[in-house]
């Protein structure tokens, strides 16, 4: 199973978990699962860390693209053309 899909079963484990624990008396279960669950979180971390990066770098090389291929603009406020 996906990491998104885990994450989207997040909400109704945790409601689960809550349920349990007020019924039941198994603690090492319990334990087991807010483990797995830490674990989880820390992929959801790392995923959402590495989104981000790579957004930045997408934005950063799309600007630095668009200001390498304008032509200049003189004061006249007109795009200077190329001599041919």
């Amino acid at each position: 199973m996906g990491i998104l899909s885990r994450f989207s079963e997040y909400q109704v484990g945790k409601q689960k978990l809550i349920d349990y624990r007020r019924g039941h008396n198994d603690n090492e279960f319990v334990e087991q699962v807010i483990t797995k669950n830490l674990t989880e979180k820390k992929q959801y971390e790392d995923l959402i860390q590495r989104i981000k990066i790579d957004l930045k770098r997408q934005i950063k090389a799309t600007i630095l693209t668009t200001h390498t291929t304008r032509r200049p603009i003189h004061s006249t406020g007109r795009h200077h053309k190329k001599s041919v």
